[in-house]
């Protein structure tokens, strides 16, 4: 059986096109080859496998491994082995063996965080205390510092908190060659700064990072899987750019390789790209043909599920519109916001707060600790009770009146959109009136022109048309676009867009205040009422209502 990278190399020669990332990931399986020094790196680790001094005190290395051995079978048994190698990271913090309390506080957090069944309010407790821990620690002390630092990177990624992940997983990249052949935090943590990039709308710096993994030297495991996962990612930011063909071939051009291996939630991920960019293309006959893959991988995905599920389910909602398959189309919307709420509990923000606040205490405590060596107990007991309790009032009473403030907010859209739109113009046009110069003011002839658009735009709901423009305005009623663009001004007060996009978020306000259309996704709204993109739904609708959406809709 050959070698993956030989695989890919087969693979790749048979999708090749002319894309420079397609000929950087060229340049990648080129040094892949059977005499490469990947090859050989491989082959040693293969027989000698790696080996990991710890600690050179015998005591301390002893009750290591005992901890590591205990059974985690349950929530108690689970708690128990984590308590146990946070005594021991103190134990060897008492006795200056730095890489093993480093160690044992690592493991502890991701004991934490990945076992089954987690404790994610205990992991971000620990993560915190690690974090500070590893900002005084130099990496010779501690080799695997930008490890500890990927790690605790990832998690708070997989909780959205992707500025917080980006701060911490820069700390995880280094130019300087790895340490070993299984060294791959630095390749790892462009990875995930990538994926938080491109979820935060950024996408030359997410492409960055990833253009940066496959010019990268690092010679470590799994490095041509590495690369493929990183052209894939490239053709991923290639469909959110609105580059379909390029994400279909970067896509095919790994999809492959990729296939062999296990990572199951990756590959959902690329079938998920595929077929929005087959959606876009109107190619309904392709998407077909990968669109059960999506699910298929998903299901089987042990990293990040919820993601996954969620693309499968809104694709395949999609799909099945263009089939008219309406009963698919309720029961994958329904699996959908299934997810959206388990999601909600089990990757709540709550667990960072909480954990903060925590280690906020924790401090507080220390600080108390050393007040009462040279103060009557009591009195620095009183002290600290009147401080906890007037810091709870005025975190509750700020977070109610918030919550008031979200709810007036709300409500005051609410009636915005069911006002008449007559009304509301004419309003409009009032007081925009009392806020100009006289030779300012709308002539008779830009009145009658803006009753005339007022009527198009209202007839059918023609603000929903997306394509609608200023050119198709004039062109309707055959009056010159910039007669149309005066008298919008004038009355309005506005630009064409500003004031077309009124009408929208009106309408989205109507849809999201209904309980009948909790159904649609917000990205389904958005569509419904004329806008190409959510981005621009996104800042239209916060920029108006004061509130994103989401946030709408949940108040």
């Amino acid at each position: 059986m050959l070698p993956l990278f030989l695989c890919n190399l087969l693979t790749f020669a048979q999708n090749s096109d002319g894309y420079p990332e397609l000929q950087l990931y060229q340049r990648t399986l080129d040094a892949e080859n059977a005499d490469s020094a990947y090859h050989k790196a491989f082959t040693v680790y293969q027989k000698e496998g790696t080996k990991k001094t710890i600690t050179t005190n015998k005591l301390l290395d002893k009750r290591y491994h005992e901890i590591i051995n205990l059974p985690q079978n349950n929530d108690n048994q689970l708690l128990i082995k984590i308590n146990r190698l946070q005594e021991l990271s103190m134990n060897a913090n008492g006795e200056g063996e730095i890489n093993l309390e480093l160690e044992a506080l690592t493991r502890s957090f991701s004991l934490a965080f990945w076992s089954v069944p987690c404790n994610y309010g205990k992991a971000f407790t620990i993560a915190i205390a690690l974090e500070k821990r590893l900002s005084t620690v130099e990496e010779s002390h501690y080799p695997d510092k930008r490890t500890s630092y990927f790690m605790l990177g990832e998690a708070y990624y997989l909780f959205r908190d992707f500025d917080k992940s980006i701060s911490l997983l820069q700390k995880a990249i280094t130019e300087k060659p790895p340490r070993s052949f299984t060294d791959c935090a630095s390749l790892n943590a462009r990875k995930i700064i990538g994926i938080c990039y491109a979820n935060k709308g950024k996408m030359d710096i997410s492409d960055y990072y990833f253009k940066s993994i496959l010019k990268s030297k690092d010679i470590v495991l799994n490095r041509p899987v590495q690369n493929a996962v990183a052209l894939s990612n490239l053709g991923c930011n290639a469909m959110l750019k609105g580059e379909y063909d390029k994400a279909i071939s970067l896509d095919l051009a790994v999809l492959p390789f990729l296939k062999q291996g296990d990572d199951y939630g990756h590959i959902a991920g690329m079938y998920a790209c595929q077929c929005q960019s087959y959606f876009s293309k109107n190619n309904f006959a392709q998407m077909g043909m990968v669109v059960d893959s999506i699910l298929f991988y998903a299901n089987k995905d042990q990293y990040n599920r919820n993601k996954r599920l969620k693309q499968a389910y809104s694709i395949l909602a999609k799909y099945h519109v263009t089939t008219g398959d309406i009963e698919k189309v309720q029961e994958y919307n329904d699996s959908l916001v299934a997810i959206y709420k388990r999601e909600e509990t089990l990757f709540s923000s709550q667990y960072i707060l909480q954990a903060q606040q925590e280690a906020g205490t924790k401090e507080l405590q220390i600080r108390n600790e050393q007040i009462k060596a040279e103060h009557n107990r009591f009195v620095a007991g009183l002290i600290l009770s009147i401080i906890s309790i007037l810091a709870l009032s005025v975190i509750f009473y700020l977070y109610r009146r918030k919550q008031t403030a979200f709810r007036l907010l709300v409500e005051k859209n609410r009636q915005w959109a069911q006002q008449a739109t007559d009304d509301v113009i004419g309003k409009e046009q009032e007081e925009y009136s009392d806020k100009t110069m006289i030779h300012h003011k709308p002539t008779k002839e830009e009145m009658q022109i803006m009753e005339q658009i007022k009527t198009f735009i209202l007839a059918d709901k023609n603000y929903k048309n997306p394509d609608l423009t200023m050119e198709l305005l004039a062109s309707k009623l055959h009056i010159n676009r910039k007669y149309i663009s005066s008298a919008i001004n004038k009355v309005t007060g506005k630009n064409f867009n500003t004031y077309i996009n009124e009408y929208r978020i009106q309408e989205a306000i109507r849809i999201l205040s209904s309980p009948e259309h909790n159904i649609i996704t917000i990205d389904g709204v958005a569509e419904m009422v004329g806008f190409n993109n959510r981005k621009s739904f996104y800042e239209y609708f916060k920029k108006i209502t004061g509130l994103t959406p989401s946030h709408f809709r949940k108040k």
